[in-house]
């Protein structure tokens, strides 16, 4: 008995000690970046000094070459002769340079493309998760509006393309399977070849602008390799040195806001204040079709999605949780109910169902497309799911739904921003912790998010949906 209270004793001052660690960081952050870990902080702070002088050194010598070569008072008159035979003052300057220096000096400037002329060719680099591609959409409608002839390409992962594939203003899907997002480990080891492949691969597509919607050094590096004369992205991931525009990073605004605080770099505003907090999907006419066929099953009443699985363990509701939700769903709601999820899910919905036979439930986990999965909750009447992918989705969709938010990440930063989203979470010390497992025993955020709370949630939803039907 002594013995395990001191092994429990010690097993509280260990997460004690966590929690104080990571709120120390938190309240002591270093500079502009957004890691939470003190050693990344200090990699890419060395990483940008070294960058900064390296481009400034660049930039200096370029400068010293084009004062001997071109004469002062002959700029204006080699200016206005260039623009005359279609080339640029920098491309004029860039031919006075000792033979062999002009294309590395150039590559190391960061002065910004001509504001004023139109890109042909637009990438937008969106390599992380399913939420965040969902989040990006928002961006997709202002700039073909601002853009109407220009080609607008995503380099994106195979767990997000589909959401850029489905998107009306997308021109073009580059699909990088490797990269340190991927799940397996040796597909994230492998990002550091796929930086410099992706960003040479890319300089045949001469792209006139690139965003990195995310403020990460490989995108960054990405951008400046494939030879983007204008490359626009956050100053909070290291790497900033290599973008032409780089505005400050507000790390507690909501996402979609962000992403529309890259856009007024560009100068794009939004038309109306929903603009500025709605991201935009729908999914096509053949998934609706194949959704209905399935549905046809069900007999007639509301449809309720739940969402079983979460991106990490951390964001992970209890089976016990989620099969007494589903109870008070069935039982006392008497709701049609259909878990979904990846296909690495399919063992969580089987401990969730058990062996029992659930009426009015189905079991559609790693059975569906992104594409899919929109038509499914776009005729649903409400989704209950972690922080993840298929909650953006919903909230796009303008279908109300119920997170179960986890202590993470940041709630006003990363929470799916809609005028049908409620959030509930567990308040504890430790958040945000944004740790990918939770390293407490008990997992508060979530153990004590309890599920008569969420059913109640859900049933005040319901009943406020069917109160807006006409009899």
């Amino acid at each position: 008995m002594g013995g395990r209270y001191v092994i429990e004793t010690r097993r509280e001052a260990t997460h004690e000690s966590e929690g104080m660690r990571h709120r120390w960081l938190r309240r002591r952050p270093l500079g502009r970046y957004r890691y939470v870990r003190l050693r990344w902080r200090v990699v890419f702070a060395v990483v940008d000094y070294v960058g900064e002088v390296v481009f400034g050194t660049c930039r200096a010598l370029r400068s010293l070459f084009v004062a001997r070569q071109t004469p002062t008072d002959t700029l204006g008159a080699t200016a206005g002769l260039s623009s005359s035979a279609g080339i640029t003052v920098g491309q004029a300057n860039r031919a006075t340079l000792p033979l062999g220096l002009d294309k590395p000096l150039a590559r190391c400037t960061t002065a910004s493309a001509n504001p004023h002329e139109d890109p042909r060719v637009i990438l937008l680099v969106q390599l992380d998760h399913l939420g965040d591609a969902i989040i990006s959409t928002a961006m997709l409608p202002p700039l073909r509006r601002r853009y109407p002839d220009a080609s607008i390409e995503v380099l994106a992962g195979p767990w997000n393309r589909e959401v850029f594939e489905a998107a009306p203003q997308v021109d073009r899907v580059h699909v990088s399977r490797a990269n340190r997002f991927a799940r397996r480990r040796l597909a994230r080891l492998a990002w550091i070849p796929a930086v410099f492949w992706w960003g040479l691969r890319l300089r045949r597509r001469k792209v006139d602008l690139g965003i990195d919607v995310r403020g990460d050094f490989p995108v960054a590096l990405i951008l400046w390799l494939c030879g983007a004369r204008r490359r626009l992205g956050w100053d909070c991931g290291g790497g900033g040195f290599l973008l032409t525009d780089r505005p400050a990073f507000v790390p507690s605004r909501p996402e979609v806001q962000s992403r529309w605080a890259l856009l007024g770099a560009l100068g794009i505003q939004p038309l109306s204040a929903a603009d500025s907090w709605r991201a935009s999907f729908r999914p096509s006419d053949t998934a609706r079709r194949e959704i209905a066929s399935r549905l046809a099953e069900f007999s007639s009443g509301p449809l309720v999605v739940l969402h079983v699985g979460a991106g990490t363990a951390a964001k992970s509701w209890p089976v016990g949780h989620w099969r007494e939700l589903l109870g008070r769903l069935v039982v006392h709601l008497g709701v049609h109910v259909v878990l979904v999820g990846s296909g690495s899910d399919r063992t969580i919905a089987a401990r969730i169902l058990g062996q029992w036979r659930w009426p009015g439930v189905a079991d559609w986990t790693g059975r569906l497309t992104v594409v899919e999965l929109a038509a499914l909750v776009e005729r649903a009447e409400l989704l209950v799911g972690a922080d993840s992918g298929p909650a953006h989705l919903a909230a796009a969709e303008e279908t109300p739904v119920v997170v179960l938010f986890s202590g993470t990440n940041n709630a006003r930063q990363w929470q799916p921003c809609g005028g049908q989203v409620t959030v509930l979470r567990h308040p504890v010390d430790c958040s945000p912790c944004h740790r990918g497992r939770c390293p407490r025993p008990d997992h508060p955020c979530m153990n004590q998010l309890r599920p008569q709370r969420v059913a109640r949630e859900v049933e005040r939803i319901l009943s406020w949906r069917f109160a807006e039907i006409p009899c």
